[in-house]
């Protein structure tokens, strides 16, 4: 059994094949931190997971859970489920992530653990609602 990455990073799609693929490249040129790539696909046919195949090229940090359920929210409690990373974080089939963005996000966390964050664009929390005293560590 593999060990588990420090991140999942879910994406949730729905019939968006073409464009999912460069939101798979951008992920899979990450820098710094051991992740997997959570595809969460609701589409209505086969093309956006052949898509997500494509771009994976048999890498193997790259998963496709396929659900019947509707909406961006959904999918990212989908995913969330099926992470098994020590954080989640989350984008979107149609954004492009620079290589250092989940370093940045690394962090972000770190940052929120020593109680300084006030908010982050990466993170988006205020450690007052954390209700932890230590962020987990990427």
């Amino acid at each position: 059994m593999m060990p588990a990455p420090a991140a999942s990073i879910v994406v949730p799609t729905r019939n968006r094949g073409d464009l999912i693929m460069e939101t798979i490249d951008s992920l899979l040129k990450l820098e710094g931190v051991d992740f997997e790539v959570v595809v969460v696909d609701q589409s209505t046919d086969e093309r956006t997971a052949a898509a997500v195949a494509a771009a994976a090229n048999g890498d193997p940090r790259v998963r496709v859970v396929r659900t019947t359920t509707v909406g961006s929210s959904a999918a990212r409690n989908v995913g969330a489920l099926h992470a098994a990373g020590h954080v989640v974080a989350y984008t979107d089939d149609d954004c492009l992530v620079e290589p250092d963005w989940l370093e940045l996000v690394r962090e972000d966390i770190a940052t929120l653990a020593r109680g300084t964050l006030r908010w982050s664009a990466s993170v988006g929390v205020f450690p007052e609602a954390a209700g932890a005293s230590q962020a987990p560590q990427l």
